[in-house]
């Protein structure tokens, strides 16, 4: 399902039902990206140096060394298409969850959720007994330092980070 609050830039919500016996459990990640402007400046994950060009077109999405390079590659568009294809995954493999599950692409995260989570939270019932939000892909240097060993309990908001997860 797609409900949009400003044109152009639906949220999608989809479920996938599961025996109804076991918990709801949501998955999160926004599709939207901070815009690029002239002048804009940032720091390099990886070097801690403040960046003020692209060395790429910032939506061309470009493969080099065995990375996309684009604004949002990581911040969450991995994420998004890493959702999708563990729904599909579930689905090839004929595996049915005990509860159901939630998959939400929401457009507005990074300016307060007005076009996007929270409005949708607004007009639907969004209830989930366990949640992941931004299950980022990115895991630099920098960001290490806010998250403790893989496998212990991480919430951290605002922060990049990797974590891997195996569903069985």
């Amino acid at each position: 399902e797609q409900i949009a609050f400003e044109p152009g830039r639906p949220n999608t919500i989809a479920e996938r039902g599961g025996a109804g016996r076991g918990p709801r459990l949501l998955f999160d990640a926004h599709v939207d990206t901070v815009a690029v402007k002239d002048g804009d400046s940032w720091i390099d994950p990886e070097t801690g140096e403040t960046k003020t060009e692209w060395s790429v077109d910032p939506f061309g999405g470009v493969l080099r060394d065995g990375y996309v390079w684009g604004r949002g590659s990581c911040d969450h568009k991995s994420p998004t298409a890493s959702l999708i294809w563990a729904v599909k995954a579930l689905d090839a493999v004929g595996v049915h969850l005990k509860g159901d599950l939630i998959v939400i692409n929401d457009v507005d995260e990074e300016t307060g959720g007005q076009a996007g989570l929270r409005q949708l939270a607004s007009i639907r019932e969004l209830r989930a007994d366990v949640a992941l939000f931004g299950t980022t892909t990115q895991f630099t240097p920098m960001s290490r330092r806010y998250f403790s060993a893989v496998g212990d309990v991480n919430v951290v908001r605002a922060f990049s980070g990797m974590h891997h997860y195996v569903v069985r």
